[in-house]
């Protein structure tokens, strides 16, 4: 027995699919364990993505790529509130 699809939802799956972003892994590339790639993005030929990495930009073939999140301070956060 199949499942019952609606009309509604058959086009909510094919206008999804229309609307994401994809990431094309080039051939012999390795990628980090932890590493995030956020899509729309292209990681070209024998390229490395180093490992907890967040890759937001397109990698050039044969190249490393290391990024991290820019470091944002809070202040006031370390300091013990004595109430």
């Amino acid at each position: 027995m199949q499942p019952q699809i609606s009309v509604l939802e058959l086009y909510f799956a094919i206008m999804m699919e229309k609307n994401k972003h994809h990431t094309e892994v080039g051939d012999n590339v390795f990628v980090g364990s932890n590493a995030s790639l956020i899509a729309p993005l292209k990681i070209g030929d024998a390229s490395i993505v180093a490992a907890g990495s967040t890759i937001n930009r397109d990698v050039a073939p044969e190249s490393l790529a290391i990024a991290r999140p820019i470091q944002q301070n809070k202040i006031g956060l370390g300091k013990k509130n004595n109430a």
